[in-house]
């Protein structure tokens, strides 16, 4: 933050400001042949999105962990290749060299939270503006009030799915593995690209039947609508179908929700066994010792 920008690597792909997306997969083709088609288009967006969709104006968290935001940033510059300028921020270790800058005006903080409030992924957004303003007042957004203290939730939209990951073979018994290509991806997150290779959409969760390998689209229901909801995992589940499952290889889906909802129960009557519904809910309860 001294040096008022953030930095990214890809270091070996040399200066990928003025290239188009195609061009910047092939270089990380040809820069990390090890890795696979999918890995490289990951890599492809993740750049091209950092030259070209971040803008002046906009907003940087800097955070550690998930617990401590550091500090908040405005976007003063937009992105651009600096190998020198990247060399010198190390002291000219060329190991260490992240050649890609947005200049940012900082404001240092520091907040520490008492609870998560951060995701796993270093590179995330857009934030939703209510919880960026709760964020920056040193607060994660407080649980919502229920009629008993028992039933009581907060918030778990940012939390649940990587609870759900964290714990998943507990909450499915054994039954399910997340599903695993390659070795780049463990379902979480799963990048859904169109014949560019392009990423046009990720599922929640992406798991396997351990017994008979079909797969399964798992969806957290947030707070769009249920045309939106079914919608989505229904196009997930067909690109699923067409370009994961080898023949006779069966793919079905799972909304995971908070409340029961008459449209969802309705549009789900049309989809037989395809799409299930499960709930979630929180408990707490103080024991005592004795």
């Amino acid at each position: 933050m001294e040096h008022g920008t953030i930095a990214v690597g890809w270091k070996s792909i040399g200066d990928a400001s003025s290239l188009d997306w195609d061009d910047i997969w092939d270089k990380a083709a040809e820069t990390y042949p090890d890795k696979s088609d999918r890995s490289h288009s990951i890599d492809a967006n993740a750049l091209w999105n950092f030259f070209h969709e971040i803008e002046i104006g906009d907003k940087i968290l800097a955070r550690r962990g998930r617990k401590i935001l550091l500090a908040v940033g405005t976007v003063t510059k937009t992105a651009y290749y600096d190998w020198e300028k990247g060399l010198e921020r190390v002291g000219g270790d060329e190991n260490l060299c992240y050649p890609n800058f947005i200049e940012v005006d900082w404001e240092k903080l520091p907040i520490e939270y008492d609870e998560l409030a951060f995701g796993m992924y270093t590179l995330q957004g857009p934030f939703d503006y209510d919880y960026y303003q709760e964020l920056t007042q040193g607060e994660v957004p407080e649980p919502e009030e229920s009629d008993t203290l028992n039933e009581s939730r907060f918030r778990l939209e940012r939390y649940l799915e990587d609870f759900i990951v964290t714990n998943f073979e507990q909450i499915f018994e054994g039954k399910y593995e997340r599903y695993q290509t390659e070795g780049d991806s463990v379902g979480q997150q799963y990048p859904i690209m169109n014949d560019d290779g392009r990423v046009i959409g990720r599922i929640d969760i992406l798991a396997k039947n351990r017994e008979d390998e079909s797969l399964l689209v798992i969806e957290l229901k947030r707070d769009y609508g249920v045309d939106t909801t079914v919608g989505q995992i229904l196009w997930y589940m067909g690109w699923v179908k067409e370009n994961l499952c080898d023949e006779g290889q069966d793919v079905k889906g799972l909304i995971i929700c908070t409340d029961k909802d008459e449209k969802l129960d309705y549009t789900l009557q049309m989809l037989e066994d395809r799409v299930e519904v499960k709930f979630y809910s929180v408990r707490f309860q103080l024991q005592s010792n004795t």
